[in-house]
């Protein structure tokens, strides 16, 4: 009987032995390929999170600028369709005349945009200039160039701006070439 359990202990150690030789697992190599690929995509989208991060930023950027822009023509157009372009000469702004508050002249201004600068009966700013908009993320609008002013035609009683831009940061998120705002009100001569 001993010997039949030894012949049964050494069939049970063959078989496990054999058993274990057949045994699907992953080499070294295998295991060692398959970590060298997560690093790499793990790196790859390490690397690549910040480049989506901005493209995002930027678009949503440029979505806002244009909703700036948009609100920007709407208080351009409330300040300007009632406002009389008034014939002030020896000044080197437009004067506007708001029967609600009065002469004032627009003007940009680096830091705040576009502002409305207020001016007394003499046509002499008075105050301080308040920008038309509050700029929402850093964006600022402004119109034309250095040298360009909102346009009157007296003919039609219309305002022209030009070049109508909302930056942010120095680079531009948006623009529109011409816009034409329409007054009720005539141009008026205050000498």
């Amino acid at each position: 009987m001993l010997w039949f359990l030894t012949a049964q202990l050494l069939k049970l150690r063959k078989s496990a032995k054999a058993k274990l030789r057949h045994v699907g697992g992953f080499s070294l190599s295998e295991l060692l390929l398959t970590m060298l690929i997560i690093l790499l995509m793990t790196q790859l989208t390490v690397d690549g999170i910040p480049a989506v991060r901005r493209a995002y930023n930027r678009a949503v950027d440029a979505a806002n600028a244009e909703v700036y822009l948009n609100t920007t023509i709407v208080a351009l157009r409330s300040r300007l369709s009632l406002a009389s372009k008034v014939n002030a000469t020896g000044l080197s702004y437009d004067v506007y005349l708001d029967p609600a508050i009065g002469y004032y002249t627009i003007a940009n201004n680096s830091d705040k945009g576009i502002v409305i600068q207020p001016l007394n009966i003499d046509m002499v700013p008075s105050g301080q200039p308040y920008p038309l908009l509050v700029g929402e993320e850093g964006f600022i609008s402004s119109y034309g160039t250095d040298d360009d002013k909102i346009q009157y035609n007296p003919n039609k009683a219309f305002f022209t701006i030009t070049n109508l831009t909302v930056k942010k940061g120095g680079e531009e998120f948006a623009k529109l070439d011409s816009y034409i705002v329409h007054t009720v009100n005539p141009k008026i001569s205050v000498s």
